[in-house]
């Protein structure tokens, strides 16, 4: 299955584990534009030196339909 993300502020963070944890061997993909790096666990930011991607192991795209149409999430 192939997960998409748009945006990945607290909430998104939040669904991704969770998803992550249900779907295990599911590919994840985020749509975004900033560059925060910030990751948040159990609503605290934790300080790392790692990317977003490769902390939860994402391809990363900054538009939108354009990875909607190379993604063809489910």
């Amino acid at each position: 299955m192939k997960f998409l993300f748009v945006g990945l502020g607290s909430i998104g963070q939040r669904h991704l584990q969770n998803l992550k944890v249900m779907y295990p061997h599911s590919e994840f993909f985020a749509c975004r534009k900033k560059k925060d790096n910030r990751i948040i666990l159990n609503g605290e930011v934790v300080q790392t030196d790692i990317s977003l991607e490769e902390y939860y192991n994402l391809k990363i795209s900054s538009d939108y339909l354009k990875a909607l149409v190379d993604i063809k999430p489910d």
